[in-house]
């Protein structure tokens, strides 16, 4: 529940951070195979809400729906740009130190650019709920994407969404 002397930029930020903490949890331990899809599914609903955050700070809206690629679009020039940057230097490291093939030997993919990223994340924000309908293979390390947002945003506009010392929102 959201704390009601929180900035609408903070409570923003702090269920996107909710959302990225559950995700994380469940790819982790023992059972993160059987968890796989649950937590692709909040790593993507974190990106999503980051991205409105982000909306939210540096133009005083935010835009409605869910398409990632749409709201990443809507961003200011410097905040995208920010984003890329990140994105490439993540896409960089993370992808050299995953196998490049699936015990079948099917290719992984990694998105070459953000925009890629978002596009394919949307196509597994369906498939993390439909898992059941046939569909592509495109997993990569997606739960790691909502702490490059986060890094972003406390980057570029950290002194409005810290949380006040001493609250439960403090933690969480």
């Amino acid at each position: 529940m959201p704390d009601p002397d929180l900035s609408l930029e903070q409570k923003m930020f702090q269920q996107a951070r909710r959302f990225e903490s559950a995700s994380n949890h469940l790819a982790s331990g023992s059972f993160a195979h059987v968890h796989a899809y649950p937590s692709l599914h909040n790593a993507i609903v974190s990106m999503e809400l980051y991205l409105k955050a982000l909306q939210q700070l540096s133009s005083g809206s935010y835009q409605r729906g869910h398409n990632l690629e749409n709201l990443f679009q809507n961003l200011q020039p410097q905040i995208r740009a920010k984003i890329r940057k990140t994105w490439k230097l993540y896409a960089q490291n993370t992808y050299r130190k995953m196998p490049k093939q699936l015990p079948s030997g099917e290719v992984i993919p990694m998105p070459g650019t953000v925009e890629e990223a978002l596009r394919a994340a949307l196509r597994l924000y369906e498939t993390t709920r439909y898992v059941w309908e046939p569909t592509s293979d495109e997993v990569f390390t997606l739960h790691l994407f909502p702490a490059q947002l986060r890094a972003v945003i406390n980057e570029m506009y950290g002194d409005r969404v810290k949380m006040p010392v001493g609250t439960a929102a403090e933690n969480h």
